[in-house]
């Protein structure tokens, strides 16, 4: 069988092969387990919905999604994508901001010509009564189903279908913070070719353990890390922001737990960690499994002062700043010439190299190096092992 080329064909194989494998689990206060969907749970659940909306006449048209934090967000995007609707990921009408976000709300709904709205009971309720209060409102015009909708559907009701590279996947809007939420169209070719880059950066694999608190609304915390882990059949952990926001350490604490391999953060989530962090959970973050946990996003431009402040409460972490143009210069310059521009800077060595070798420090590990007539070979081994050793555990 080919290998899937779309977020559908890829979570329904995972679904077959790895049925009770974990796909998703989600930690209300960042601790205890609130949830968990394993990939044949979900898939199930998603060919639930995606009946559901086939049956409703859905297929093809742009569907709201409006959630709270939770697993829920999960099910009924891929039910959307099952469908062959198009979902649109909204936050919910905030209370104390209830002007601004319900005029959000009614401009992503103008602009995408949204003909439905999915979402969960609590969301309905809060909704439903603000609505009812405003006739005029563009979401008392629209088709509301709740997750519990689904029940009426089995996943043998869905009508299988495989998108096509060109069709519409989903919707993304901007914040609409400064000016009328703007939307991109992503293709389901798109939204792959965007998971494929994401797993080369991070290097992930089935086995990769991805743990995020970041919001599922923003192509970040949507694709970063909900899409791309289901795609690849990984393993995501999911806690909510305002889990995050108020006690950072818990985010931490649960890449230690779980063994996370990946996660991803702005510069502000380790600004805030530095600040709030409790000894316990300073402990904690020195417990994270380095050897399993691959790359962590630290999505900022900083400068060493600022870098070197933020990371300084963390004891045992030592940043390594790194100048990008300075490394792209280096890597055009002969030996000679590259020594000398280093110089000019005050530099000792390349970024690199520095990253290098505290790669090495901090594994535990040296060379030797063996030169032949044809070749030069590098035997990495153990540090305090001899040559003689390494020679003879190798060859």
């Amino acid at each position: 069988m080919n290998a899937p080329q779309n977020l559908v064909d890829a979570v329904r194989a995972a679904a077959r092969h790895r049925p009770d494998k974990r796909a998703l689990t989600y930690l209300e206060d960042g601790e205890r387990e609130t949830g968990s969907l394993t990939y044949g749970e979900l898939d199930r659940a998603a060919r639930a919905l995606g009946a559901r909306l086939q049956a409703e006449g859905l297929a093809g048209q742009r569907v709201l999604l409006i959630f709270e934090p939770g697993l829920d967000f999960a099910q009924a995007f891929l039910g959307s994508l099952y469908a062959g609707a198009v979902p649109i990921p909204a936050y919910p009408p905030e209370p104390h901001r209830l002007t601004h976000t319900m005029a959000r709300l009614e401009a992503i709904i103008a602009d995408a010509q949204a003909t439905a709205v999915i979402t969960s009971k609590l969301v309905q309720g809060f909704a439903g009564a603000i609505v009812g209060q405003r006739a005029d409102s563009a979401l008392a015009r629209l088709k509301w189903l709740s997750m519990a909708d689904a029940t009426a559907f089995g996943p043998d009701d869905w009508a299988a279908r495989s998108p096509a590279p060109t069709d519409l996947a989903f919707l993304q809007y901007t914040s609409g913070s400064t000016s009328s939420p703007k939307g991109v169209m992503i293709t389901h070719g798109s939204l792959w070719a965007n998971i494929a880059m994401f797993q080369d950066a991070y290097g992930s694999s089935p086995d990769s353990v991805l743990v995020s608190w970041l919001p599922l609304y923003h192509d970040m915390g949507l694709i970063g890390t909900l899409l791309h882990p289901l795609a690849l059949g990984a393993e995501g952990w999911l806690m909510p922001p305002y889990t995050f926001l108020k006690k950072p350490g818990r985010w931490l604490q649960l890449m230690a737990r779980v063994r996370g391999t990946i996660s991803a953060a702005p510069n502000f989530a380790f600004e805030l960690a530095a600040r709030k962090m409790t000894d316990e959970e300073r402990a904690a973050a020195k417990g994270l499994f380095l050897l399993t946990m691959k790359p962590i996003l630290y999505v900022a431009n900083v400068d060493e002062d600022m870098l070197n402040e933020d990371l300084a409460p963390i004891d045992g972490v030592k940043p390594l700043p790194i100048c990008a143009k300075i490394e792209a210069e280096l890597s055009e310059l002969d030996p000679e010439d590259a020594a000398d521009y280093l110089e000019s800077l005050g530099l000792e060595q390349p970024g690199l190299d520095v990253l290098a070798q505290a790669a090495y420090k901090l594994l535990g590990l040296q060379s030797f190096f063996t030169a032949g007539e044809m070749e030069v070979k590098a035997w990495t081994v153990r540090q305090g092992a001899t040559a003689p050793q390494a020679a003879g555990v190798i060859h």
